[in-house]
């Protein structure tokens, strides 16, 4: 979610606006702004990368009675929809409804695979865990609020509402006051 995001438009038809999120934490964005209308614009001209969106993916380790491997995507949610490849077997294994599988072997190799996205391989030191929950980020699978900051704003007497991809109010629209 969107924690907090200021925008600041400056008379010189300047703009700074930081999005505060906690996928990401603080971007700053810089550019102009101009009116058509009822709708200010922005033109972003200090752009930043998308992957900076991204968290750096990992595999979190422990030991435990069994042999179990879990996969999540962006922070908490299960991908039970992966294929999931342990060590190098040709076949994937069955994921249950919380992106879990036991194995019968030691894990010292995940390939998870997904449609549109690129296949990732992690290679796990088997003398130190049997316990393995890979963390997966991929901007598929980012809302597009995180993915481009709001360009367009329309103008009403209580503030700004930003609008979305289609031109709509975002659903829970947030009024930012205009000084």
């Amino acid at each position: 979610m969107i924690d907090k995001s200021v925008l600041v438009l400056n008379n010189d038809s300047t703009f700074y606006y930081r999005i505060n999120t906690d996928l990401r934490g603080s971007t700053l964005l810089h550019g102009n702004w101009r009116l058509k209308r009822d709708t200010v614009i922005l033109r972003i001209m200090e752009p930043f990368n998308d992957d900076s969106l991204i968290k750096k993916e990992k595999v979190i380790c422990k030991l435990s009675a069994s042999n179990k491997i879990t996969v999540i995507v962006q922070d908490s949610v299960p991908f039970t929809l992966a294929k999931v490849f342990i060590n190098d077997a040709d076949t994937p294994i069955e994921l249950d409804d919380h992106a879990q599988a036991y194995v019968k072997d030691n894990i010292y190799k995940v390939r998870v695979q997904y449609q549109g996205i690129a296949s990732r391989e992690f290679s796990i030191s088997h003398n130190s865990c049997n316990d393995v929950t890979v963390m997966i980020y991929d901007k598929q699978f980012i809302p597009s609020i995180y993915l481009i900051a709001i360009r367009k704003w329309i103008v009403q007497k209580r503030g700004l509402i930003p609008l979305n991809e289609s031109n709509l109010p975002f659903k829970n629209d947030i009024y930012y006051k205009v000084k």
